[in-house]
C-alpha cells in the first residue's frame, strides 16, 4: 500500500470517528426510562469509536505500520478485542 493513500484515508477517517464518538457520548437525548437501553448502547458505541480513533491516530502520527508490521497487527488485534 502506498503511504500517501494510506495517510489520506486515515486523515479523512480520524475526524469522522472523533465527531461521531463524541456525538454518541455527548448529544442530548430523552431521559425517559424506555430509552435506557438505547442510551447504554450509544455510550458503548461512542467509547468503542473513540478507542478506534485512538488506534487510527497512532497509525497516522507514528506510521507504525511502516516501521514494524507485527506491532501494528498486534495493536490492531488488541484494539478490536477491546472494542468488541
Amino acid at each position: 500500500m502506498e503511504p500517501s493513500i494510506y495517510s489520506y484515508s486515515l486523515c479523512i477517517a480520524l475526524p469522522l470517528m472523533l465527531f461521531f464518538g463524541f456525538y454518541f457520548l455527548l448529544a442530548p437525548t430523552s431521559e425517559k426510562a424506555i430509552f435506557n437501553n438505547y442510551l447504554r448502547s450509544r455510550r458503548i458505541m461512542g467509547v468503542a469509536i473513540l478507542l478506534l480513533a485512538a488506534n487510527y491516530s497512532v497509525h497516522f502520527f507514528f506510521g507504525i505500520r511502516f516501521k514494524n508490521t507485527d506491532a501494528a497487527i498486534l495493536m490492531n488485534l488488541s484494539t478490536y478485542f477491546l472494542c468488541y
